[in-house]
């Protein structure tokens, strides 16, 4: 008979039972330390929301700098919290913050346009109930606002109860925008619409009786402001719906040859600027758009009347042509100074437009024959915004601000459309000429 001995397991001294227990202490609370905000997600805890985004097609989406996808993006579940949102397209880029709650469903539709103004788009969130359960904020504020079909205050709207509901929002110069919102029994919902502003305010039409020349015409400065802008902006918006042109019909294709600005660049029909007139055949036979500005009160002037003689040998410099007094009219754009200048007699111009832009027009000869003494040194003040950028070169870095209504020396014009003056003491400044006047 085999006998077996038992011997007693070893015991584990009590010092290194004890590090051994600090040791797994200390990876736990390394862990912890490290990945808090994985802590509710590994417990299985976590908070989440869910995000849908329409944009342009293939747009990038990141949330707090990480890559979310490729728009359109339909209710992809994120962590809640305050996130920042970016939509990066071909030309233009969206960027938002929203604090995304637990079990929130958000929405986001966004047209990016051609840069941040010229940009539009409705974010649709929800957030924690407070006295109000419905909260609209609206660009522009004046908007009107149809809830169901029927005209409501944002007093009304706040008071929406739990449902479905049909939104439509206007305003002049605006397009206009509809789209469904259903309101959560237990959350808050949130809406911000910024309309699109309309690349022109008026229909477009002839102008005046020039078969072959059309006006475009905008009062709002956002969409003026810059020529080259304001052109692709105009392709952009008529690229995704009819153009309608009146007595000419309906257009989905590109209507205009070539386009001709208040101060008489010309721009393609893709928006790029036309150096020199050589290249254009057959201008006679070429389809214009006028570009208009509330400021240029609808007149041909000395600036542009040199490229519009081109394209159309009738055009008039002499007549208001948009006036049916037909009367007459400074050669010098009367929004831009108060020099006197004389009249010009239409008769008299036999002179044709030179071949290369910026050459002297028959106007600027008449003009410099009766000012032989012009001062070199002007004043401007600025129009219709309340500031404009000052930059150190045309299209440069941007060192200050010009205020409404403050006076500059006037050092002279710089091709591009740009202003050279005096900032300050030390500072050579470049402005847009687009938004001053002489004085």
């Amino acid at each position: 008979m085999a006998i077996t001995t038992i011997r007693p397991a070893k015991k584990i001294p009590a010092l290194k039972k004890y590090l051994i227990y600090l040791s797994v202490a200390v990876v736990i609370f390394s862990l912890l330390l490290f990945n808090q905000e994985r802590i509710p997600e590994i417990l299985g805890i976590a908070k989440k929301a869910k995000i849908s985004i329409i944009s342009e097609e293939g747009a990038k989406v990141y949330l707090d700098n990480k890559y979310l996808g490729n728009s359109p993006i339909d209710s992809q579940i994120v962590k809640a919290g305050l996130v920042n949102l970016s939509i990066k397209g071909a030309k233009n880029s969206y960027n938002t913050s929203l604090n995304l709650i637990d079990k929130s469903e958000n929405i986001l539709f966004r047209d990016l346009g051609v840069n941040k103004q010229l940009s539009s788009g409705i974010n649709i969130w929800e957030g924690t109930l407070d006295d109000k359960k419905v909260e609209l904020f609206l660009f522009p504020e004046n908007s009107k606002v149809l809830v169901n079909e029927k005209e409501v205050t944002l007093d009304q709207i706040s008071a929406l109860e739990a449902g479905d509901y049909k939104f439509k929002i206007s305003s002049d110069g605006f397009k206009e925008t509809s789209f469904s919102v259903t309101v959560r029994k237990d959350f808050k919902t949130n809406i911000e619409v910024n309309l699109a502003p309309l690349p022109n305010s008026k229909d477009i039409a002839n102008f005046s009786n020039y078969s072959n020349i059309y006006a475009i015409y905008s009062n709002n400065s956002d969409v003026f402001y810059n020529s080259k802008d304001w052109i692709d902006y105009f392709l952009y918006f008529y690229s995704k719906r009819n153009l309608n042109i009146l007595n000419f019909g309906v257009t989905k294709d590109k209507f205009f040859d070539y386009f001709v600005d208040f101060d008489g660049r010309i721009f393609d029909n893709s928006g790029n600027q036309v150096d020199t007139l050589d290249s254009i055949t057959n201008p006679e036979n070429k389809k214009i758009g006028l570009l208009l500005r509330s400021l240029d009160k609808g007149k041909i002037n000395e600036r542009n009347f040199k490229s519009l003689l081109f394209f159309n040998t009738k055009v008039d410099l002499a007549l208001d042509t948009t006036n049916s007094d037909n009367q007459k009219f400074s050669a010098k754009i009367a929004s831009l100074t108060n020099d006197k200048v004389p009249v010009i007699d239409s008769a008299a111009q036999n002179t044709q437009p030179s071949k290369t832009l910026g050459a002297t027009s028959p106007a600027q000869t008449l003009i410099s024959q009766s000012n032989p003494a012009t001062p070199t040194s002007k004043k401007f003040i600025i129009v219709n915004n309340e500031w404009l950028r000052v930059r150190n070169a045309p299209n440069g870095a941007e060192i200050g601000q010009a205020k409404q209504n403050e006076e500059y020396e006037y050092l002279g014009e710089v091709p591009g459309g740009w202003v050279k003056i005096q900032y300050n003491e030390t500072q050579i400044g470049f402005v847009s000429k687009q938004l001053i006047k002489m004085k």
